[in-house]
C-alpha cells in the first residue's frame, strides 16, 4: 500500500467518530471518502502555512510557535478577529475568536468526540485509573494485534519508532553502500551500454552499409614518374594505411566500429590526393596549381576489392554482405578510384547513422539543442556522400573486373553501376530530409522516452511537446518518399553483372542485393507515413479529432499493419478485434526477440557473424508506427469522452497528400583533392626507401578466406 492510501486509512477512523458524534449512525462510502479528503487537504494546509509563517519570521529557528499557529488560523479563516485594527489599538487585542475555540475544545462537542474515539470513558464502565486517557484507537488495534504487547514489530514502519541507522559491511574493499553507488554510476558514465545503442540499429533511418576490403598494392610495381619519382611509393604507403584501417575495422566488434571511423576517413582523405595525382599523370593533364605530372604506365594495374552490395546471384539468400565471396579483381586505376570513393561514401552515410543513434536512442534524453546539433552534422555528412555517389554515377568510371581465379568479365558489377550510385545519392538525400524533420519531431522524442528505462525526467514533468509546423513537415516527408522512390526504380532497373560470354562460364553473374531495394522501399512508405502523422497532428489541433484519427489510419496501413485501412474496430466485428490484438501482441513478441538478438550482438557472443543482425533495418517503420499508435490511443480516448466526433473512412485520404519540397538544395559536385604545391615539390625527390610489400599478409588473407568457405564441406 502506498504512502497517501495508507494515510488516507488512518485518518478515515476519525471522522467516523467525529460523525458519530454529531448524531450520524451512518452513511455512505462515498460521503466518508468526501469529508476524508476535505480533513485531509484542510490540515496539510494548517501545517503548510504554519510552516511558511515560521520561515518567515524566525529562520534561524523554523520550529512554529503559537504566534504562528494563530496567523495560520486566521489566513484559513478559522480564527478570525472581530474588530478593526483601530480597534484593537484602542482597546487590545481580540482574543474572542480564541476563547470560542478553547470553549469548544472543552465543551461536550469534543467530549463527546473524545468519548466516541475511546480517550475517556463512557458512563458506566469500569476501566483502570492509570490508564484512563492514555490509549487512542490505533493503540489499542496495535496491541490487539501484537501478541507480546511490544511495538518491536512495528519498528521501521509508519506505526512504530525509526530504526536506528547501522553501517553495512561490504566485501571487497567498498566502504559503505554509498561509495558502491558512486562507483557503479561513475563506471556507467565512462562506459556506454552498447545495448541501449545496438537495441535501437534496426529503427533508425540512415542505411547501415558494410566496408569493403582490399588486397594489397604496390603502385611502384606498375607504374613510374620521371617528374616525380616519390609519388607511387608515397601513395602505395598511404594506400597501406587505408588497408590496414578496413581490415581493422572488419574485426572489430559491431560495437566497437563506430569509434573507428574517423581513423577511416582520415586514411582516405590522406590518399585520395594522392590516387587523383596519380589519375592526372595517366591523363596528361595539368593540375590545378598548372604543374605537369608525368606518369607512365609499366603494366596493367590489377587490384582486387570485395564488393559489398551484390553477391553472386546463387549465393543471396545464403551469404552476408560482409563475407560475399570473394574478392572482385579489377584493371586499371579507375576500378582502383571507384572503390575508393565508394568506402567514402559509405563512411560518412556510417558516420551520420552513428551521430543519429548515439543522440537519440541515448540512455539520457537529449535536450533540443543535442538533438539539433547531432542532426545537422548528420545531414551534412549525408549531403557529402549524395554528392560523392553523384560524381561516381557521372563519371563512368568503367574497368574490367572478373571473380578471383577467372578470367575478365565484359561487364561492370552492380557496385559500380551509375544506376546504383544515382539511387545511392537519391538515398542519402531521402534520409537527409527525414532528419530535418526528425530533429523537431518532439512526438518521436516521447515515444523513445517512453521506452527508455534510464529516464528519470518522467518525475519531474512530462514530455514538452510545443507546437510542430505540421504542414510544412508533411511536405518534406512526401519529398523524401519520392527520393526514395526514385532510389528504388535506379536500383530495381540494375541489371545482373557478369560474363555471359560461353568462354567464361565459371565466371558467376552477380545481383545486386535486395534487401537494399526493400529498404528504400520501405523508407518510402515511412516517409509517407510520417506525412500522414503530420497532416493528423494538423487536424488535431484545429478540433477535427475524428478527421485526425482517419490520417492516423491511412499512415498505419501505408505501413502495412493489419486492420488499419478499415479502420473502424466496431463495424469489423469482436473476431476482427481479436485478431488485431493478437497481431499486435506477437509484433511486441518479434520485436523483443530482435532486441535480445542485438545485444546478444553488441557484447560479441557469436563473434563477426552477429553483425548482420542489422542488415535487415526496417527504416524506421516500428518507430513510426509505435508513434502513430502512441496518438491514435490518447486521440480515440479524448474522441470517446469529449468531442465524440465521427471517424471518416482512412481510403480517401491516401490521395490527398500534398506535393514535396526540398529542404536541402542539391549538393554541389564533388570536387576530387589534389596535393598542394609543397607536397608536389616533395614529390620530385627520389624515394627514400623502396616500397614495402606485404603480399604475404594478403595471401595469408585469402588462405584463411579460403579454408574458412571450405570447412565442414566434402570436396
Amino acid at each position: 500500500m502506498s504512502a497517501p492510501d495508507l494515510h488516507n486509512c488512518f485518518l478515515r477512523p476519525p471522522i467516523i467518530q467525529i460523525l458519530r458524534a454529531a448524531g450520524f449512525h451512518s452513511a455512505r462510502p462515498a460521503v466518508i471518502d468526501t469529508l476524508t479528503d476535505l480533513a485531509a487537504r484542510y490540515l496539510l494546509l494548517l501545517a503548510s502555512s504554519t510552516v511558511d509563517h515560521a520561515l518567515n519570521s524566525h529562520a534561524e529557528d523554523p520550529i512554529p510557535t503559537l504566534d504562528d499557529i494563530l496567523m495560520t488560523f486566521n489566513d484559513v479563516g478559522a480564527l478570525r478577529p472581530q474588530k478593526t485594527p483601530l480597534e484593537e489599538d484602542l482597546e487590545g487585542e481580540d482574543m474572542r475568536g480564541l476563547e470560542l475555540f478553547l470553549a469548544w475544545f472543552s465543551g461536550p462537542a469534543n467530549t463527546e468526540i473524545r468519548r466516541i474515539a475511546g480517550c475517556i470513558p463512557s458512563e458506566g464502565d469500569v476501566v483502570d485509573v492509570e490508564d484512563m486517557g492514555k490509549e487512542d484507537y490505533l493503540s489499542a488495534l496495535k496491541k490487539k494485534h501484537s501478541k507480546t504487547g511490544e511495538e518491536s514489530r512495528f519498528q521501521g514502519t509508519v506505526l512504530g519508532k525509526d530504526v536506528e541507522d547501522r553501517p553495512v559491511v561490504i566485501e571487497g574493499g567498498i566502504e559503505s553502500i554509498k561509495a558502491w553507488g558512486t562507483q557503479v554510476r561513475s563506471r556507467e558514465q565512462t562506459a556506454e551500454p552498447a545495448s541501449t545503442t545496438m537495441s535501437s540499429m534496426s529503427r533508425t533511418m540512415v542505411f547501415s552499409f558494410s566496408l569493403p576490403t582490399t588486397s594489397h598494392l604496390s603502385f611502384q610495381s606498375y607504374l613510374t614518374s620521371p617528374t616525380h619519382p616519390s609519388l607511387p611509393s608515397s601513395a602505395s604507403t598511404a594506400r597501406h594505411a587505408l588497408r590496414l584501417a578496413l581490415k581493422k575495422h572488419k574485426a572489430l566488434l559491431p560495437a566497437q566500429r563506430p569509434a573507428h571511423l574517423p581513423s577511416i576517413l582520415t586514411a582516405l582523405h590522406e590518399y585520395l590526393p594522392y590516387l587523383f595525382a596519380l589519375s592526372q599523370g595517366l591523363s596528361s593533364n595539368p593540375g590545378p596549381e598548372h604543374e605537369d605530372i608525368d606518369v607512365i604506365l609499366r603494366t596493367e594495374i590489377e587490384v582486387a576489392w570485395r564488393a559489398t552490395l551484390s553477391a553472386p546471384a546463387s549465393a543471396l539468400h545464403v551469404l552476408h554482405r560482409a563475407a560475399q565471396g570473394a574478392r572482385l579483381k579489377g584493371c586499371g586505376l579507375d576500378f582502383e578510384i571507384a572503390f575508393v570513393l565508394f568506402t567514402l561514401g559509405y563512411v560518412l552515410s556510417l558516420r551520420a547513422r552513428t551521430r543519429v543513434l548515439n543522440t537519440v536512442y541515448a540512455s539520457a534524453t537529449p535536450t533540443v539543442e543535442q538533438k539539433t546539433a547531432a542532426a545537422q552534422a548528420a545531414m551534412k555528412d549525408l549531403l557529402a556522400a549524395s554528392s560523392v555517389h553523384t560524381y561516381l554515377a557521372s563519371a563512368g568510371l568503367g574497368a574490367m573486373t572478373s571473380e578471383a581465379g577467372h578470367g575478365p568479365s565484359s561487364a561492370p558489377v552492380p557496385d559500380m553501376d551509375p544506376s546504383t550510385q544515382s539511387a545511392l545519392a537519391s538515398l542519402a538525400m531521402a534520409e537527409a530530409t527525414l532528419l530535418a524533420v526528425l530533429k523537431d519531431d518532439a512526438y518521436l522524442s516521447a515515444c523513445i522516452q517512453a521506452r527508455n528505462k534510464d529516464d528519470t525526467e518522467w518525475m519531474i514533468k512530462a514530455p514538452d511537446i510545443p507546437k510542430v509546423r505540421a504542414l510544412l513537415f508533411a511536405r518534406l516527408c512526401v519529398r523524401a518518399a519520392e527520393y526514395s522512390e526514385q532510389a528504388a526504380a535506379s536500383a530495381g532497373a540494375v541489371k545482373s553483372g557478369g560474363s555471359s560470354s560461353p568462354d567464361s562460364s565459371g565466371a558467376e553473374r552477380r545481383k545486386l542485393d535486395e534487401n537494399l531495394v526493400n529498404y528504400m522501399r520501405v523508407l518510402a512508405r515511412v516517409g509517407r507515413a510520417k506525412a500522414c502523422r503530420f497532416l493528423g497532428i494538423d487536424a488535431e489541433m484545429a478540433g477535427k479529432v475524428g478527421e485526425g484519427i482517419a490520417w492516423l489510419r491511412a499512415g498505419k496501413s501505408i505501413l502495412g499493419f493489419k486492420g488499419s485501412l478499415e479502420g473502424d474496430e466496431e463495424k469489423s466485428g469482436s473476431k476482427v478485434t481479436g485478431r488485431m490484438g493478437f497481431s499486435k501482441l506477437k509484433r511486441q513478441w518479434s520485436e523483443r526477440r530482435e532486441e535480445k538478438r542485438l545485444e546478444e550482438s553488441a557484447s560479441g557472443k557469436k563473434g563477426e557473424q552477429a553483425a548482420g543482425l542489422d542488415w535487415g533495418d526496417d527504416a524506421g517503420r516500428e518507430e513510426e508506427g509505435r508513434v502513430i499508435e502512441m496518438l491514435e490511443a490518447k486521440w480515440m480516448k479524448m474522441n470517446d469522452t469529449v468531442n465524440t466526433q465521427a471517424i471518416p473512412s482512412s481510403a480517401a485520404y491516401l490521395s490527398r497528400l500534398p506535393s514535396g519540397r526540398d529542404i536541402h538544395p542539391p549538393p554541389g559536385p564533388y570536387v576530387p583533392p589534389h596535393l598542394d604545391a609543397d607536397h608536389l615539390a616533395r614529390m620530385r625527390a627520389p624515394p627514400e626507401s623502396p616500397g614495402f610489400a606485404d603480399v604475404g599478409d594478403s595471401s595469408e588473407e585469402e588462405v584463411g578466406e579460403t579454408h574458412s568457405e571450405r570447412r565442414g564441406g566434402y570436396f
